[in-house]
């Protein structure tokens, strides 16, 4: 086990407001405004292919004795990418999911290589995992925590129009993923039925039917 400084970066803490709120939000109740923590000792308490997980002390600078060591998984970043084809249709992806033993039906989805620009990840994985792509750019449609209470990494959403089938699958050797087509008007009734439930999908796909206006 070794001794490590924290992960969170500096555009990462930057993300969090400190007593500036989003005049948007309107606080209720007497409490205070709440301050980032402050990082104490991390000590890595194990290391697997995609994750490292770490022990790590945080102190409360409000609230001393609420301090405490707590749980931190460390990721790299990942993508979710809505592919849409020349004629308007989602291209999406069947494949079986270890966490919650189910088939999910969700975008494409993957990690982001050191140093691999997120749209760039965006074209690869749509590639990789559907044979289809596109001569064009992805675009960035945002970005969210993958799961801010443990995790360290966060989630693009990029945007590839134009894709159609030009290759077949290039898929890892534990993967089974089927391609499937699916039309916008019908993504908010597959959230709604249970079917979408990838919150990560949800998030990118709501995202995707804004910018479309749909």
């Amino acid at each position: 086990m070794t001794n490590e400084q924290n992960p969170l970066t500096e555009g990462d803490r930057a993300r969090v407001p400190a007593g500036q709120p989003d005049p948007r939000v309107r606080p209720v109740g007497g409490e205070p405004p709440v301050e980032p923590w402050v990082p104490g000792e991390r000590v890595e308490t194990m290391r697997t292919r995609i994750v490292t997980i770490h022990r790590q002390r945080f102190e409360n600078p409000t609230f001393p004795d609420r301090s405490g060591d707590f749980t931190i998984i460390e990721s790299g970043d990942w993508i979710n990418c809505v592919a849409v084809t020349l004629g308007g249709e989602l291209v999406m992806v069947e494949q079986y999911r270890y966490g919650t033993g189910s088939v999910t039906l969700e975008p494409v989805a993957g990690m982001v290589e050191p140093g691999e620009d997120p749209m760039e990840t965006c074209r690869r994985e749509v590639l990789e995992e559907t044979g289809f792509g596109s001569d064009r750019t992805a675009e960035r449609l945002g970005a969210v925590d993958a799961n801010p209470a443990i995790m360290t990494n966060r989630c693009h959403i990029g945007l590839l129009e134009g894709v159609e089938r030009v290759a077949g699958q290039a898929l890892d050797r534990h993967e089974q993923i089927r391609p499937v087509l699916v039309s916008p008007g019908d993504v908010r009734g597959l959230i709604r039925d249970g079917v979408i439930t990838h919150t990560l999908a949800v998030s990118g796909l709501f995202m995707y039917l804004e910018r479309a206006g749909l």
